[in-house]
């Protein structure tokens, strides 16, 4: 369930030089991914009347063409087959700055975001669905670029990776370092031994479900086009909506049920998904440790959030756990979405809000965050290191379901706690120097670093993240990517060993 560190053989010093070339074609695959997305949103802003978008795209599609196309070229060399974790760590890095700026350019061309950092925190806020904006009222915003907007999610959520390496047919060495190196994008467990093939089965499933929730949608009080943005931005736990008010424009339960289905199946791991589904074994999934945690967590802070929200006197009846359960299957599975100004329902509901961007969803899902599965390692190993206290010679293991987790993985798991919530304080700080309060400061870096797009206060439902400065428009970008990719993956390129030839 929890891989072993993919870069760990890095740290010793090696004899080859970095395959640029294999870097440069890979990232030139991925704008030809992009380009077909342009071309669609292009013929929407054609369709509706008034539509400004058709100029800011289609300058955007040959761009994203022009690069794609040089790209490509610059990395042919058929012969040089030189490629390990090093080049994967920084191809999938890369790559996620390559499509943000190309992303970010529809806002700038158009004029809808004016400042070129934001536009690019935007992008990358699509791309590494964390749903945060820097626009203030959505519906001034043509529907091509909206669309544009909710692709960049859809797209982001299974990881652009992904359908890189379903769509193009690459080698097997390839292929697996790229997908291998796309972390939270994509299953840990890897349930066929051709990259290649469950590289698809993942994207017939994830389209799969894109085609349902756009039809339970469609049937509701949304419009078709809503259907399918909204849809976009749920599946991949994304966030953005086509209206300031998010999912509360509607003022549907049914709405409101449906996507906290479709949220909490987009946080759920795809390799349990795909036996469930395509093996016909539903048994795993109420076998697995992971998910029986997390279905656990959402009733528990469902729950409580329904107690408070009655006891306080903001909501009454059902009103308050069906509120209570979406804020907390949106927050939970890091997708945004909301239905109401949780921000106002009192100070102990905020906390709830703020542990449920904290842990978040699934490992192998859509979702970000700590993970349940880094939480329930903690959780039995805090259990196990209590035990000792008591009884130092006993011979106890932490384990999850029948799978026992060794020490080194428990390793891995407090270091990358340790990295995440160190990333989140030193954000916390650079906010608060900007003069914000230290209760909304610490909700926007949650929110970045986990990829939630949610926060209180200023940066809450009725809120955003415009009124930040350029420099931290990019900090937080960088965030975005590194909390999108599980941090070492970004981080190991600053690590000397990185760069030992």
């Amino acid at each position: 369930m929890l891989r072993e560190d993919f870069f760990v053989d890095d740290y010793r010093p090696t004899k080859r030089l970095l395959n640029f070339r294999f870097v440069l074609r890979t990232m030139g695959e991925l704008c030809m991914v992009l380009f077909p997305f342009l071309i669609i949103a292009l013929l929407i802003s054609l369709y509706y009347p008034h539509d400004t978008g058709t100029k800011p795209l289609a300058i955007t599609a040959g761009v994203d063409a022009a690069v794609g196309a040089l790209l490509i070229l610059l990395g042919r060399d058929p012969s040089n087959t030189n490629i390990g974790s090093r080049e994967g760590v920084m191809t999938v890095t890369i790559s996620w700055f390559l499509v943000s700026l190309i992303g970010m350019l529809p806002y700038l061309l158009g004029s809808y975001i004016t400042s070129a950092p934001a536009a690019f925190f935007e992008a990358m806020s699509g791309f590494t669905t964390t749903g945060g904006t820097v626009i203030t009222r959505v519906e001034d915003i043509p529907r091509s670029i909206l669309f544009w907007r909710a692709s960049t999610q859809w797209l982001g959520g299974l990881g652009i990776i992904a359908f890189l390496v379903a769509l193009i047919p690459m080698s097997g060495q390839r292929a697996t370092t790229i997908f291998n190196s796309e972390a939270t994008g994509v299953t840990h467990q890897k349930f066929d031994p051709h990259i290649g093939t469950m590289a698809k089965w993942l994207i017939v499933i994830y389209v799969s479900f894109t085609i349902l929730c756009i039809l339970l949608f469609g049937i509701g009080p949304m419009s078709w086009y809503d259907a399918v943005c909204h849809t976009f931005s749920c599946v991949s736990t994304g966030g953005f909506s086509t209206h300031s008010e998010s999912i509360g424009f509607f003022h549907s339960t049914y709405i409101e049920l449906v996507a906290v289905f479709f949220m909490l199946l987009g946080a759920t791991q795809f390799s349990l998904i795909y036996f469930a589904i395509v093996k016909q074994q539903p048994k795993r999934l109420f076998q697995d440790s992971e998910l029986r945690w997390f279905l656990s967590l959402v009733l528990i802070m469902t729950t409580i959030g329904a107690i408070w929200l009655w006891y306080s006197g903001y909501l009454t009846g059902a009103d308050a756990f069906i509120k209570s359960l979406f804020t907390v299957a949106s927050l939970g599975t890091t997708t945004g979405f909301s239905s109401g100004d949780y921000s106002v329902w009192g100070s102990f509901f905020a906390l709830i809000v703020i542990a449920c961007m904290f842990v978040a969803g699934c490992s192998g899902s859509t979702s970000g965050g700590l993970k349940v599965v880094r939480f329930e390692v903690l959780a039995k190993n805090l259990s196990k290191e209590l035990v000792r206290r008591v009884h130092p010679n006993v011979v106890s293991t932490i384990r999850m379901g029948n799978t026992v987790i060794t020490d080194k993985v428990v390793v891995q798991v407090t270091s990358f706690f340790f990295a995440y919530t160190a990333l989140i304080i030193i954000a916390t700080g650079v906010v608060t120097a900007e003069g914000y309060n230290l209760t909304d400061s610490f909700s926007c870096a949650v929110s970045c670093v986990s990829n939630s797009g949610g926060g209180l206060g200023v940066f809450g439902p009725h809120g955003g993240f415009s009124s930040l400065s350029g420099v931290t428009h990019i900090f937080l970008s960088l965030l975005m990517v590194m909390g999108r990719l599980e941090i070492f993956t970004v981080l190991s390129l600053f690590h000397p060993s990185y760069w030992r030839s």
